[in-house]
């Protein structure tokens, strides 16, 4: 029967469902659940599967890995969404995993090492590849997320307000330029943001504009893109040093899989701080860490602990 791998981040959720010899059958793309009035991210990936296999026709699938964000390491039961896609599709076997697991396994496979994933959050994740495993950030915008698309975003944003309200020592006038561009009067942008259901998009959305302009020169922006550098090679270290694992790094998510003025401060960063690393291209996204979960019986190494569980069907029915 066919698998289904699912990765649900801060932007967006993706779907593949592919072939008992991996061939591709469908793959899209839908809202991040916070763009939603769904509930929790379990629930609505569950959903999202369903409405979709129902509009494909699709009748089976064996095993589901979902690749979940937000949760901060903390994975939710599995028990009544098998029982949910059992019901409907006959499916036996449910991956729930963190999204720096899937993250991991889509760039480095079973490889040590360690994978920096950064979009609209930022996690680490470090494995020697053995029995050891490390988990660095990936708090929430809230509380952690340094060097993050979110943070990126809203430091730019900060730096736009300052040269508008005149704080010039703190602000940038191409940032608040391009705000003004893309978001129009500084001060109706400001209330509309902090009430928007998707205020996290809305600002992580201007990381691009801060990189892009820190790329063309402008020193507030160039001075936040040289902060979240520091923060992620700090974050990575960190990770390395706990698991005991080699400094094999890969760069994941959109603020890093692009060549780009964050990728390479950071790999200046991290060239000075440990001579021994190498940067290696990741081989796949975190989609392709759920896909592989959902072929692989058992989850393949390395181990990582809580941040991912294998549930079947025989084990909840005996419950």
């Amino acid at each position: 029967m066919p698998t289904a791998g699912l990765d649900l981040g801060g932007s967006g959720i993706r779907l593949r469902i592919s072939s008992p010899e991996g061939r591709v059958l469908d793959e899209t793309t839908g809202p991040s659940v916070n763009s939603t009035a769904a509930g929790d991210p379990l629930r609505y990936a569950t959903a999202f599967l369903l409405n979709r296999c129902r509009d494909l026709r699709i009748s089976a699938l064996s095993t589901v890995a979902f690749g979940l964000s937000g949760l901060h390491g903390s994975l939710p039961p599995a028990d009544s969404a098998l029982r949910l896609l059992h019901a409907e599709l006959g499916t036996r076997r449910l991956v729930l995993a963190d999204d720096c697991v899937t993250s991991y396994v889509g760039a480095l496979g079973e490889r040590p090492g360690v994978v920096c994933a950064a979009g609209t959050g930022v996690v680490t994740l470090a494995s020697d590849g053995v029995n050891r495993s490390a988990k660095v950030d990936g708090w929430g915008a809230m509380a952690g997320d340094l060097g993050s698309g979110y943070w990126i975003g809203r430091a730019g944003l900060a730096a736009a307000l300052c040269a508008h309200d005149g704080r010039i020592e703190r602000g940038s006038a191409a940032l608040l330029a391009a705000m003004i561009e893309r978001h129009g009067d500084p001060a109706r942008f400001a209330h509309e943001v902090t009430t928007s259901e998707d205020a996290k998009a809305i600002v992580s959305g201007f990381a691009p504009v801060v990189l892009d302009a820190a790329t063309a020169g402008d020193e507030a922006s160039s001075d936040i893109v040289g902060a979240a550098a520091a923060h992620l090679a700090t974050a990575i270290a960190a990770a390395l040093d706990r698991a005991g694992a080699p400094p094999r790094i890969a760069g994941t998510g959109r603020l890093l899989t692009r060549t780009g003025v964050l990728a390479g401060r950071l790999v200046d960063l991290l060239t000075r701080r440990m001579p021994d690393a190498s940067w290696v291209e990741p081989a796949g996204s975190s989609l392709d860490g759920a896909c592989r979960l959902a072929a692989a019986a058992p989850v393949p190494a390395p181990p990582f602990g809580t941040l991912v569980t294998v549930t079947t069907i025989s084990e909840v029915e005996e419950q």
